[in-house]
């Protein structure tokens, strides 16, 4: 990818987030009135969404890494998964190895803490992702990501990680040829 493409995703990426970052309530709000049914996972936390990662490669290319097992009730450490009426992906919150320990933190000082929460936005060629962190709240949006998609086949993935620290932000980038 050039810098002038890489600047112009990046540009995209921030927009998405602007759009989004100081709606986190009603975000919340949103998803628990659309949502029809859920689904609980242990594991996959290294991917964000966990089973549900648009990536085609990333569990395959980062050593230990899996998409996670389906349980019947929420896990400690995992992801619960929202689905709306259409069955299409719309929330999912997340715990990882960490949560505890920062729930714990976070309760001694007086204050509340959530899991991480992944929203899930569909047009009718691409899906973006906004995922807050811990803390929850505005202009808290850590990652975003945006898919493209091409006669129902996944051609493009964007992941924007990072996106708080200015200095430090990573953008992981999938091309996907069908023939």
């Amino acid at each position: 990818m050039r810098k002038k493409e890489l600047d112009g995703v990046i540009y995209e990426l921030e927009d998405i987030r602007k759009k989004y970052e100081d709606k986190y309530e009603e975000l919340i709000n949103e998803t628990d009135m659309k949502c029809k049914r859920k689904e609980y996972w242990k594991g996959g936390n290294m991917l964000h969404t966990g089973a549900y990662c648009p990536s085609k490669t990333v569990d395959m290319i980062c050593g230990n890494v899996s998409r996670g097992k389906r349980v019947r009730k929420e896990a400690k450490v995992g992801y619960t998964n929202f689905f709306d009426d259409n069955d299409l992906l719309i929330r999912a919150d997340s715990k990882d190895e960490s949560y505890e320990s920062i729930k714990k933190m976070v309760e001694e000082r007086g204050e509340e803490i959530f899991p991480c929460r992944e929203f899930i936005f569909y047009t009718s060629n691409e899906m973006h992702t906004v995922k807050f962190g811990y803390g929850g709240g505005e202009n808290e949006v850590e990652d975003v990501s945006k898919c493209i998609y091409k006669d129902g086949y996944l051609q493009e993935y964007i992941l924007y990680i990072n996106i708080l620290d200015e200095n430090k932000g990573t953008i992981e980038g999938e091309r996907y040829i069908f023939r």
